[in-house]
Parts: C-alpha cells; structure tokens; sequence
C-alpha cells in the first residue's frame, strides 16, 4: 500500500502544476508536509479579439518564485486547449505531462505538444477514453473545428494587438522577426500532431492548425532569405528538390526573375511533407533544370544579364559536382536549346556560334576566319562564356568540314583568309577542309596554290609549314618518299602482350562465358540483333545501345548494368520503352519519371542508371537511323579510311554520313567510349562480317582506366586519354608488338586487356612484369572500385 501511495504522491506532484489551470475554481494548491510545495494559478481576459473569453492567458507560479505561461483556447462544451508559451512563443509540455485530461491527466498517449483537458468519455476505470476508435476521431474532429476559429483570433492578436498579447506572456518584443518566430514555433508544435492517429484528427484544410494556415501566411518555408517570409499553405506549390533543396544553390539563384516568382509558394521538402498531411498535397518538385527552363523563357534568349545569372550558377565545372551532379541530364538538355546573339546582332542556336574564350586551341583556330553569324557577341561576360560551355556540351555543336568550306567562301579580308590557310595546316579538321576545297577551290585562293614561296598571305610562315600547305592544296605536286622501317618493337614490351595473348587463347572459352553471363541479361540472344527484310529488334538493339551508355559509368559493373535492364524486363516497362518512337509514344517514358519521383521511392538501388534515362530517350527517338548508322560504318570506314567515331556519332552533321540521309540527334557524348565497346560487341557476335570486323578492328579497343594504366606501364610515350578516336591508336601499338594476326585475340579484341586488368587476375599480371623487369602498374583500388572512364 506504501509503494501505491508514493506513485499516488509523484503522479499528483507531476501535473499539480497545470491543475489550476484546466479546474473551474481551483486557483491555489498548497501541499504539506515532506517535500511542500504551493501553486498559484491567474487566468485573465485578452481584449479585442480575445476578449469574449474565447482565449484566455493562464499564469502559474510556485513557491521558487518560477513563472510559466499558456494561452487557454475554449472549444466549447467544457473543452479547451492548453497551448504553453515561453519567451520566444509557443513550446511543447514536459514529456511527464499528460496530454488528454479530466480535471486530471488521463492514461492516453497522445503525440502532441498541447493540453487538451474537458469532460471526455473516460473507461470505468478512469484511465483512458472511452467508445470505439471511430467515436473518439469524431470527436476531435469536431474539436477541430472549433479549434481553427480560435486559432484565426491567435492569428488576429498576434498581427494586430501585439502588445496586448506580448505582455501578459512574457514575449520577447526587441526582435523585429518576433511575430515570424512565433508563427514558426506553432508550426513545429502542431506538426507534432500529424504523427499521431488521434491527435491529426484536430487538423484539416477546414479545421484546426490547417484552417490558419490555408488562410494566413504563418508556415515558415525552412528555406534561406527571401525565401524565408512565412507562406500561406493554399498558395504553396512547390517544393525544392535534388540540386535546389540545396541551400546554397536556391540562394544563388535569388536574382533569378523565375526563383523571385516562388517567393510565398515553395518550401523546403520537410515542411511539404508536413502540409500534405494537412491535405495541401498540390505540391510538386521544384529543380534547377525546370528553374532554368523558366528563366530562359519562351524565346530561349540568353541576353548578357540573363547569360551573367545562368553562369554564377551553372558552369561545366560545377555540373560535375555536388549538389548539380545530380540534375545534369536535365541541365545539359534545358541549356542545349538556348540562343545566343552573335556578333552580326543575330540570335542564334548554341550549337551554331564559336567563341575563343570557350573552346580550346582549334576553336580558336577556327574563331579566325568564322563569319560574323557564327562567333559568339564580344559582350558575354566571364560568367555568361561559362553557361555557354553548359549549353553547347550536349548541343550537337561542331563545325563540321561542310560548314567550314562556307565560311572559306565569306573570307573577304586578308585577317580571315590568312586564318583559312593556317587553319588548313594546324586544324583538327584541316585535312578534311583541304579535300574540299581541293574539289572546289574558291576564287580568291588560286594565286595562292601557284604561289606558296612568294605570296603576301604566307610573308610570315616558315618553310615547313608552306610545305605542309602544298600537301594539303596540291598534293600531286609533293614526292612522297617511303616511309623507314619502323624499328623493332621492343622485345620485353612484346613479352608482355605476347603471354597476354596466350593466356586468353587458353582460357578465352570460359572468360568469354563468364563476361558473357555477367553482361547480358538472362535471355538476350545475340542473333536477334540481325536485320531481316529491314525490321529491326528495337528491344535487342535498345538493350546493346543501352549498355553501351552505361559504359561510361567506370568501375568493373556489368552485373548492376544487366541487373537493372533484367528488372526493368521482368516489370515490362523496358521492352515498352524500346518499342515507344517519341516523341509521339512519349507515354512510356512520362510513366517512368512519374514512377521514378514518387514520394514513396524510397528504393535509390538503381538511381545512376535511372539519371540515364534523357540518354535512352535519345537513343530509342532515333533508334533505327542509329542501328543503319552502325551497320553502315564499316563501309564508311571502307570508303574513307580511318574516320572519327566523334564526328561520325553525329549523323546529321557528319559529311561521312550525310548521303545516308540520316535525321537523328548526336550520341557521341551519350556513348562516349562505351561506342568502342559496342563495336566490339556487334564484332564479337557475328554482326559484323569476318571482312567488316577487319575493317573495324582499329575501333574495337576502349580506353578505359585499367587499359590506360596497363599500357602506359609498357610504354610511358603513350599518351592516351578516355577519347573513343584513340581506339586506333591502340590497336596501333599491340598489332605493332604481336602482329595483326594475334592483335585480334581470337576476335575478341580488347576484351583480354579489359579482362586480365581486373582485381582477379592482379598476381598474374605482377608476374609477367616480373619476368621481364618491367615496372608493374600501379592500377591503386582502381581495378575495380574506381572510376575507368575519367
């Protein structure tokens, strides 16, 4: 009986407090004897909207002269609510405090940060409410709405009768921001509620703390300044996600005319999870890529402020970072459809206009002798050159030799025409441009083909480059004397390739099976990508583009690259996404976006392949102009010799492939050097003649990191890059050192070098080096946990 005594004593001594303070007359409470204690309780009037007794302040002091405050909103029929206030504004009770009361705390766990006291049903044993689930929500529900009203005349007092309000609680009046975070410590209260089965009851768009807010401006948005004045949850409809959830991309965006039209209408992601639990769930994602959509309007003219704004924010080197890493797709794809003002005062596409200050030394080459509607206006700033750059990567800009004989015609000054000729010897493209203006050559450079020694355009060049400019404009006048014998390969470096080539001519069968198995999803087969009375299987040839895509993520994955396609299969969305031709069938992919940012998407499993998805959107667009693209280039290869995969991957700008008549947007950078890989592949499958695979032997080695490391191991004069055109450069150097015959491993090509490069097979990579003193590459975690293509 003692024990139950104690827990009677220490129940009463916790809520003696605010006993006073929910009794009808009780004002005073003195306990005596061990441990006394005294509580005295003031409940006053408010004026003004207050005034009817609808709220009420209640004072409570103890005998160590410690005060505290709430405010007492009546709800009628013997109820109210307890809203305790600190200096700062309203704050949760004590967790030792009893949420739901009669007269006196009963046993009913309610997550809230309120007190709720009035003569509720309550169990014969007085210790939790009685009735059924469904009556107790029916009740707070109708508590609720009498609870909106009162709180619409807390929002009165607070906006209006300030003082009247401040000083009977105590609140701290100094700070201008005073009223803003009093509105923000309500919201974090009530917000309490909306976890709760019970309490959430009390709160809708209609009623509760959801009527004040739909109908006042009190919801602090949790993000930074001007994004921080308190919103009306009716006008919210937006919500900061992937890169401008970040804090400090949203403010970097604050002088964006588009970011100024959200003000009132976005919060932070953890505020909008809270409104839509009050039923304001009109509330989408807000991103940076749909952000700059906006800001560049209609018209897609970037302006020099416009292009100044853009650039502090989103420059190449930023999207390959933290947080815009993660929208860069949607980046690159927004900025590829901005227009610039060339120097001739024209708005022009992104992929049309050159600039020096934005390419590299062919660029500037080029920059020259471009006409006035091909060069970038001298106004842009240092930070509009650097959203330039964005707009133009996946753009499909690249003067291609076409384009560039145009502008040969337009060269009237000697500035431009000197431009021309020393483009003709040191461009990238300079051999190609040569070609046609040897079948074309324009008026004004026929003195120069008869006058290499003496003409004023060549006054300042040395006699190596004017050779060089004969070989390029009349090559039948040059005697080319054969080249020397090249020198001997070096035996070790030969050593080493040689004992790669037998390894895999003696394990080739099962590593073939093994990368076989890890690579394709269960099911594929190989001859479905043969083409038959011109139908094409887009689902298999959808799937090799698709891998080859994903080539460009680095790391030893083909189990997580086929994992994904064969889930995607077994949900059928992907033969759905391979079989659409958008952007008329567009539906399968909104399904995908809509699927993939759903609030429930908890699973980010795949989430690097799923940002793929403008990439396969791309490739299934244009799916059957790339499959003839493929199929043909071994006679383009034939026809031209050794060709740019980087050109060639840009069908509608390449001249090597413009009398196919092919109409489809450029995959070099989707592909990158996963376009190698693919190469292979069709080689290795039987899709590819044995003739045509010779041809496209040179095209079939990736350089990925492994690769590159391995290589540069053999030989430190290599200068290799993740650049697709490098391809034959390394089939150069192994046929040099093994011969053409054992240069194509049994046909397999690279897949030995990717292979025997790999964590695995590291003791027996080190052993060969070994054998022949060379210095073994330093492959680090590389091999399989970082990065190969960088």
């Amino acid at each position: 009986m003692a024990a139950d005594g104690e827990r009677t004593e220490h129940a009463f001594r916790n809520a003696m407090t605010w006993l006073p303070a929910v009794a009808r007359r009780i004002r005073r409470i003195e306990v005596l004897g061990s441990g006394p204690g005294t509580i005295d309780c003031e409940v006053s009037r408010l004026p003004g909207a207050g005034g009817d007794g609808s709220i009420k302040v209640v004072v409570i002091g103890d005998r160590q002269k410690q005060t505290q405050r709430a405010l007492r909103l009546n709800l009628g029929d013997g109820y109210s609510l307890l809203l305790k206030v600190g200096a700062d504004g309203p704050e949760r009770f004590e967790p030792s405090v009893g949420r739901v009361w009669n007269l006196a705390p009963l046993e009913e766990s309610v997550s809230s940060g309120w007190l709720l006291n009035g003569p509720f049903p309550v169990d014969p044993g007085r210790g939790r409410l009685a009735g059924s689930i469904e009556d107790r929500q029916e009740l707070f529900v109708k508590l609720g709405r009498v609870l909106g009203e009162r709180l619409l005349s807390l929002h009165t007092l607070v906006e209006n009768d300030w003082t009247v309000l401040a000083g009977p609680l105590d609140l701290r009046m100094a700070d201008s921001d005073v009223r803003g975070r009093f509105w923000s410590r309500l919201f974090d209260l009530m917000s309490r509620d909306l976890d709760d089965d019970l309490a959430r009851c009390l709160h809708a768009r209609d009623r509760g703390y959801g009527l004040l807010v739909a109908e006042w401006p009190v919801v602090p948005t949790g993000l930074p300044k001007p994004f921080a004045a308190h919103a009306r949850a009716s006008c919210v409809d937006g919500v900061t996600d992937q890169a401008l959830a970040e804090t400090s991309i949203l403010q970097a965006t604050r002088n964006w005319s588009s970011a100024a039209q959200l003000i009132g209408r976005i919060v932070a992601s953890e505020v909008a999870t809270r409104l839509k639990k009050l039923g304001f769930d009109r509330i989408r994602q807000i991103t940076l890529s749909e952000l700059l959509r906006t800001e560049m309007g209609e018209d897609k003219r970037i302006d020099v402020e416009l292009g100044k704004r853009l650039g502090q924010v989103i420059s190449p080197e930023a999207i390959e970072k933290k947080p815009l890493h993660q929208e860069r797709p949607q980046i690159l794809e927004a900025a590829s459809q901005a227009c610039f003002r060339a120097r001739d005062d024209t708005w022009r596409p992104v992929r049309s206009l050159s600039s020096k200050d934005a390419g590299g030394d062919d660029e500037s080459l080029l920059c020259d002798f471009a006409p006035d509607e091909a060069l970038l206006h001298g106004d842009y700033s240092e930070e509009s050159i650097q959203f330039f750059k964005v707009a133009r990567m996946q753009s499909g800009y690249g003067p291609v030799p076409p384009t560039l004989r145009k502008w040969v015609d337009v060269a009237h000054d000697e500035h431009r025409r000197r431009a021309v000729l020393r483009y003709l010897v040191r461009g990238r493209q300079g051999l190609a441009l040569a070609q046609l203006v040897r079948e074309d050559p324009p008026s004004w450079m026929a003195d120069v083909r008869t006058r290499f020694s003496s003409h004023p355009l060549l006054d300042d060049w040395t006699e190596e480059e004017r050779k060089k400019l004969v070989v390029q404009l009349n090559p039948e006048q040059v005697k080319v004397d054969p080249p020397p014998p090249p020198p001997p390969p070096p035996r070790k470096v030969s050593s080493v390739l040689q004992k790669v080539h037998d390894w895999w001519m003696a394990e080739r069968l099962r590593e073939r099976g093994r990368y076989v198995e890890a690579v394709y999803p269960q099911g594929f087969d190989a001859s479905s990508l043969a083409v038959v009375d011109g139908v094409v299987d887009r689902t298999a040839w959808f799937t090799m583009f698709a891998l080859a895509c994903y080539q460009l993520f680095g790391r030893s994955q083909d189990e997580p690259h086929r994992s994904f396609i064969e889930s995607g299969m077994a949900r059928r969305w992907w033969d759905k996404l391979a079989h659409s031709e958008p952007p008329g069938d567009g539906q399968p992919w909104l399904d995908r976006l809509e699927r993939w940012s759903a609030p429930d998407r908890l699973d980010q499993t795949y989430h690097q392949w799923q940002r793929t998805l403008v990439d396969l959107y791309t490739v299934a667009r244009g799916l059957n102009e790339y499959v003839v693209l493929i199929r043909t280039l071994p006679r383009i290869v034939q026809k031209e010799g050794r060709v740019s995969l980087d050109d060639i991957l840009r069908p509608s700008y390449s001249p090597q492939v413009g009398p196919l008549g092919l109409n489809a947007a450029p995959i070099h950078r989707s592909l990158g050097i996963g376009a190698n890989w693919l190469i292979r592949e069709l080689s290795r499958n039987g899709v590819y003649d044995s003739d045509e695979a010779n041809l496209m032997a040179p095209y079939c080695w990736a350089p990925t990191r492994r690769v590159r490391k391995f290589l540069t191991a053999l030989d430190p004069r290599l200068n290799l890059t993740a650049d697709k055109d490098l391809s034959p450069t390394i089939y150069e150097f192994v046929t040099g050192h093994v011969g053409s015959d054992r240069a194509s491993f049994g046909g397999d090509f690279d897949l030995p070098l990717q292979i025997v490069t790999r964590k695995q097979f590291r003791l027996l990579l080190d052993g060969w080096f070994k054998e022949t003193d060379l210095d073994t590459p330093e492959f680090g975690d590389e091999s399989d946990d970082g990065e190969d293509y960088a």
